[in-house]
């Protein structure tokens, strides 16, 4: 986001509980899709998956966001952040678009 931007973040503690299957939607936001190990799940992110990224700063991402953002655990081990740029085979799809974002925000 640039200087006349506005970056809107998803609190970290209203998902840290949050689970979803692999390719289910999670938060009602985002779709992770790839490869899943036997028994992964998808959680945030988190202040310490985000210690266990090689370069937890590559995405240029602000904090708050990235350790909100939906991650591939397996166990404790990390397996993919895909929107901090970690799990080549991986990606995260945002479930809306630019046009039906706005109108959920007024709808909260």
């Amino acid at each position: 986001a640039g200087p006349r931007a506005i970056r809107v973040t998803r609190e970290y503690r209203a998902v840290a509980g949050l689970t979803a299957a692999p390719g289910a939607v999670w938060d009602r936001r985002w779709r992770i899709l790839g490869p899943a190990p036997e028994g992964a799940e998808v959680r945030a992110l988190g202040p310490g998956g985000l210690g266990m990224l090689e370069n937890p700063r590559g995405s240029g991402l602000p904090h708050a966001t990235l350790i909100a953002s939906p991650a591939l655990w397996s166990g404790a081990r990390l397996v993919a952040a895909p929107v901090a740029g970690s799990g080549d085979s991986w990606h995260a799809e945002p479930v809306f678009d630019a046009t039906s974002f706005i109108p959920a925000i007024f709808a909260h």
